[in-house]
């Protein structure tokens, strides 16, 4: 029935490549905007670095997510790694980037119960990840094992 659903069918996209599940991460009241892109966790958790970049456009957000989630899995497998390939995406300006958005991301995270374990990535430093640390076990790249 067209005109029935208000968001685009991102199966369409190009870079769709039968991902598992695309989760959209929202919350007002620390301005988190995010998206985790679980494209293939056949043989373990999917592992993915969180990227956060200011886009032009959520549609550009989502495309990013899913090209970088797909791409995950191959170096998975080409390092044979008992591990899936997921990518994490905040939407933010990097200057507006505070310990209240981070960890409100990690808990985000942890609603996934282990399917997707993160690290950094694009403005996402170690820092950052002891953050996120705080709230959230499925993290890696620690400044404790740097």
């Amino acid at each position: 029935m067209p005109g029935k659903y208000l968001l685009e069918d991102i199966r369409t996209y190009p870079d769709f490549d039968n991902h598992k599940s695309i989760h959209i991460f929202a919350d007002r009241k620390t301005n988190l905007l995010a998206i985790v892109a679980i494209h293939n966790d056949d043989l373990g958790p999917a592992l993915g670095g969180t990227r956060l970049k200011s886009y032009i456009s959520f549609k550009e957000a989502l495309i990013d997510a899913l090209r970088l989630s797909a791409a995950m899995t191959r170096k998975a497998a080409i390092a044979e790694l008992k591990y899936g390939g997921g990518k994490a995406v905040i939407i933010c300006d990097p200057k507006d980037k505070n310990p209240v958005l981070l960890q409100s991301f990690a808990e985000k995270i942890n609603t996934l119960k282990g399917q997707f374990i993160t690290a950094g990535d694009m403005n996402i430093d170690v820092n950052d990840i002891e953050i996120m640390a705080q709230v959230t076990p499925y993290i890696g790249g620690r400044a404790r094992f740097c």
